[in-house]
């Protein structure tokens, strides 16, 4: 097995502010584009706030995961190559730094 690739989630800063109002429980701005029955379009903005349960699973979906080990957002991708597949493992800060612990 190679050494594994390890690699910090970074966000873009319009991702970053999505991520911090959905952990304040602001509303957030969804802009959709509606096409009607004349074939006419245009776009229709809301702001709402999200319920807990889709909050959690839109911050899943941007994180891409949950920390393997606490189930916490994580803040460190790390791949490894087993056999020509390639697995990955998202940690947290604090247990990164256990994992880095334990490896040394």
């Amino acid at each position: 097995m190679n050494k594994p690739v390890i690699t910090k989630i970074e966000f873009t800063k319009e991702i970053l502010d999505e991520i911090d109002k959905i952990k304040k429980g602001e509303p957030i701005p969804r802009t959709r584009i509606i096409i009607n029955k004349d074939g006419r379009t245009y776009e229709h903005t809301t702001n709402k706030r999200f319920s807990y349960e889709v909050a959690r699973k839109r911050l899943v979906e941007l994180y891409k995961g949950l920390c393997t080990l606490c189930g916490d957002y994580p803040a460190y991708r790390v791949w490894y190559d087993v056999g020509g597949a390639k697995l990955i493992e998202r940690y947290c800060e604090s247990c990164f730094k256990k994992c880095e612990n334990k490896r040394r």
